[in-house]
């Protein structure tokens, strides 16, 4: 997973790989019939991490914007922290060959965050003045912007956390247009 995650799957060899986890090539191939389906099976770990962080986060009966703030925070540590969903989103980054996977996850974690947004919208936690669906780019914007961010050389002063991150985000987020 570290060689998609680091070089991409263009960039990535078989060799590599096996070199990566201390197996020989032909033992990988014993494992997966192609690259095409360690890709698919990389990008399957990364939705277990996503649904592990869905039901952490946001468990039924977790009022909205909680819920909304701990799946937008774990989203972004795992993007920085865990090497299944970082490889996962690599490899969706790249467009790569997934047995029909190679959207991956995303357009779930998409969906529930959008709903999590309109929950929170009729509950009057934050505002109704924008659609849910486009206040969920935005705030997955931010967490793939904070996880580019950390991808830079040390002392360019753009790292910023998401939860440092988020304070503002909730500011902006419950703030209207009619007030």
């Amino acid at each position: 997973m570290e060689e998609f995650s680091a070089h991409g799957y263009v960039n990535t060899t078989m060799n590599a790989v096996a070199a990566r986890i201390g197996m020989t090539k032909g033992a990988l191939y014993g494992h997966f019939a192609s690259k095409e389906e360690l890709t698919a099976a990389i990008i399957r770990q990364g939705d277990t991490t996503w649904q592990r962080i869905q039901a952490e986060c946001s468990p039924s009966g977790t009022p909205p914007l909680p819920a909304l703030q701990a799946v937008v925070t774990a989203l972004a540590r795992a993007l920085r922290e865990d090497i299944r969903i970082k490889a996962a989103y690599r490899l969706m980054a790249d467009g790569a060959p997934g047995g029909g996977s190679a959207q991956g996850f995303f357009p779930d974690v998409q969906r529930h965050v959008a709903g999590l947004v309109r929950r929170a919208q009729d509950a009057g936690t934050i505002s109704s003045d924008n659609p849910p669906g486009e206040t969920a780019r935005l705030l997955l914007a931010v967490v793939l912007g904070t996880h580019s961010a950390a991808l830079l050389p040390p002392g360019i002063g753009f790292a910023l956390g998401i939860e440092s991150a988020w304070g503002m985000l909730s500011d902006a987020l419950t703030a209207s247009k009619s007030t």
